[in-house]
């Protein structure tokens, strides 16, 4: 469920190996926002989901980003912070 974009960035053997080297536990999570983007035809092509979350006590921040292609949904930045990377959203001007 992510873009091509993504996966280029950060491969599913990074990815797998970051996530097993942070050894947090997730006690809890809540969704603060959600932010939707249209295109010009009123259509939904892109959101942000933004997220707090409660690691073994520590409480952190996050936010994924989803587009819509070809009628699915993908992620393109899944909100973890050590895997972001710096490329600009598509649909910001």
């Amino acid at each position: 469920m992510r873009t091509a974009d993504f996966k280029q960035d950060v491969t599913r053997s990074v990815y797998l190996k970051q996530m097993a080297n942070r050894g947090e536990t997730l006690t809890s999570y809540k969704v603060l926002n959600v932010l939707t983007y249209a295109n010009s035809s009123g259509s939904y092509t892109a959101g942000q989901i933004i997220m707090e979350f409660n690691e073994d006590g520590m409480v952190s921040y996050g936010c994924a980003r989803w587009i819509s292609r070809d009628g699915k949904w993908l992620c393109e930045e899944p909100g973890l912070s050590r895997l972001l990377t710096i490329r600009v959203p598509c649909w910001v001007p």
